[in-house]
């Protein structure tokens, strides 16, 4: 598909270039300078989930910016360097307190630039007496002057590809890894150790850059500036192309932003022989609006994920179809042996010395009143596994979740003590626990959907034989190591979420449900694998469960949760399993 793509965009800069259009070429390069600024959009929107409408106003960034440097006599790459640097520094000034909230505050934050940018061009052309905007000259490069036709044309491909190329090699490394997982799970991302904050403070300041270059870009095409170029409606026709390409789909925001550019023209003049044409051309501009929202409407009920999303859907669609094929021909793979054997449990810590972990009348209360969590005593001992049993609704997500800090960005009120080596961790994100060393595996929403398996193993930086390692723990990790996490079973997921805690080498490991939904096969397989994993390292493990079976087989220590509260607790094999049943279904 990638090759294809850079096939197709070759032989339509060939074609271009031989035909020597004056009027295509110019419609070309503004379609290349729209979809740069597109691309530096989609990093911010795309690739870490988050909604900017700012892009007219980094583009005026931009276009002021590089204009103020030309009037100085700087060359034109100099001030192009400045407008990147500038539009840096405004989404710097912008993220920095918009990205530590939540949901749409960077939406607003980016709406308030493009009216504070627009009005503040407005003065700054009044105070220069420049009414009718700032005039350009053509820009020089060495012996080039790059006016309309080939020479703009080519220097603008060979920008648009460094910026495909330069962003291309970014997404497929740890910031784009980090990107997407805060995309697609933002809290999944921050028990891995990766800081929300800073790394979509990061993807803003480079979409900004990069848009405030296509700005600069644009004032040495059009050699004018003015600020009623930069509106409101001129940065959502970038949302809009970004909507049709497809979110995240580099390919699919260059087609978005062809059509975008290119429908004015094409609807000029196919309808340039008709009655009405001199009416359409008076009122092109609202016809144009008019046009962008039906056709956004038009993919938002029928193709939300755009043109690159459709296509990228087909494409898997055909991958599941052929890996369906090959599993229904293929030998099972063998996975860790069964637990049913029981190795002997690992030598636990004395009793005098200090547990790992520690809480003490812990409580947890949600905003609706509800108490999850109703002042337990908890700990976990050096090379000790210990089991958090009871029922539905008992309080055992609510107690992991309280002591690895999640609760503390969700407005929940968690009181009492949680020590981990000695130290206060109450009010400590998920994020900060995960750096001393306190790793936990959810419930739910384990891997993130767009990265495959050795992606998720690399975002934690582990090393190639922390990767050997869970490969032949978990066989069919090895065999899947390519596939995105979304084509993954159940077990393949718990598998591949066990095998990423295993490569971050925890201090304590906490696991939520982890045989939740999976066929008897698969849970003796995974048990295997964190019993195997607990005798070679020594890390202590808490499990909340709802299998007692399989918790009895890893445990050393058990507590009983029932209503909020420990109802038991003591070493697993001094404990009744048909008691420790009855217990845990609240009889």
């Amino acid at each position: 598909m990638v090759v294809f793509g850079w096939v197709l965009f070759a032989a339509t800069t060939v074609w271009l270039f031989a035909e020597n259009s004056t009027f295509h070429l110019y419609v070309a390069g503004l379609t290349i300078i729209y979809a740069i600024s597109a691309l530096g959009l989609d990093w911010v929107q795309g690739r870490a989930g988050q909604v900017s409408i700012g892009s007219a106003g980094f583009m005026a960034v931009g276009a002021y910016v590089t204009a103020l440097s030309a009037r100085q006599g700087l060359p034109p790459l100099l001030c192009l360097a400045f407008a990147c640097i500038g539009g840096a520094v405004v989404g710097l000034i912008v993220g920095l307190p918009a990205l530590r909230l939540r949901h749409l505050y960077l939406a607003l934050a980016t709406l308030a630039l493009n009216f504070i940018v627009n009005a503040s061009s407005v003065e700054l052309e009044t105070a220069t007496k420049q009414n009718a905007g700032f005039t350009m000259v053509a820009p020089t490069v060495g012996p080039w002057t790059l006016t309309y036709g080939r020479s703009y044309f080519i220097a603008l491909v060979v920008v648009l590809a460094l910026v495909i190329v330069l962003s291309r090699r970014l997404y497929r490394r740890a910031p784009g890894r980090a990107w997407l997982a805060i995309k697609e799970n933002q809290m999944a991302a921050s028990v891995m150790g990766i800081n929300p904050t800073r790394w979509k403070l990061s993807a803003f300041i480079g979409s900004s850059a990069v848009i405030s270059l296509s700005g600069g870009l644009l004032a040495y095409y059009t050699l004018v500036v003015s600020s009623e170029t930069y509106t409101l409606s001129f940065a959502i026709t970038f949302v809009v192309m970004v909507i049709i390409g497809g979110v995240g789909s580099t390919g699919g925001v260059i087609v978005g932003a062809l059509i975008v550019t290119a429908s004015p023209y094409v609807l000029s003049a196919l309808t340039a022989s008709l009655p009405f044409s001199s009416w359409m051309t008076t009122n092109v501009y609202y016809i144009n609006s008019g046009l962008y929202g039906i056709v956004v409407l038009l993919f938002l009920l029928y193709q939300p994920l755009g043109i690159g999303g459709g296509i990228e859907n087909l494409r898997t669609s055909v991958i599941r179809r052929l890996e369906g094929r090959t599993a229904a021909t293929a030998p099972a793979a063998v996975g860790p042996v069964s637990v049913t054997e029981r190795a002997p449990a690992a030598e636990v810590s004395p009793p005098g010395e200090e547990p790992v972990l520690r809480a003490r009348d812990l409580r947890v209360v949600y905003r609706s009143g509800a108490v999850a969590v109703d002042g337990i005593d908890l700990e976990v001992r050096q090379r000790q596994v210990v089991a958090l049993l009871g029922r539905n609704g008992a309080g055992k997500t609510s107690t992991l979740r309280s002591l690895s800090g999640f609760f503390v960005s969700e407005a929940v009120r968690v009181t009492g003590s949680v020590q981990f080596g000695g130290r206060e961790i109450r009010s400590m994100s998920p994020v900060a626990t995960s750096k001393l060393g306190l790793v936990m595996v959810p419930e739910r929403e384990k891997v993130f959907p767009n990265l495959t398996v050795i992606e998720h193993l690399r975002m934690v930086r582990a090393t190639k034989d922390s990767i050997d390692e869970v490969m032949d723990l978990f066989p069919p990790l090895r065999l899947r190591a390519t596939s995105p996490g979304g084509l993954l079973s159940g077990g393949e997921r718990q598998m591949l979420a066990l095998g990423v805690a295993f490569c971050m080498r925890p201090s304590l490991l906490l696991i939520d449900e982890l045989s939740l939904g999976l066929a008897p096969g698969a849970i003796e397989r995974l048990a295997a694998a964190v019993r195997d994993y607990h005798e070679r390292t020594g890390v202590p493990v808490l499990l909340v469960e709802q299998n007692i079976g399989a918790a009895l087989e890893l445990a050393d220590y058990t507590y009983i949760i029932e209503g909020g509260k420990i109802e038991r607790k003591g070493p697993s094999d001094e404990m009744s399993r048909e008691a420790l049943i009855a217990s845990s279904l609240g009889a």
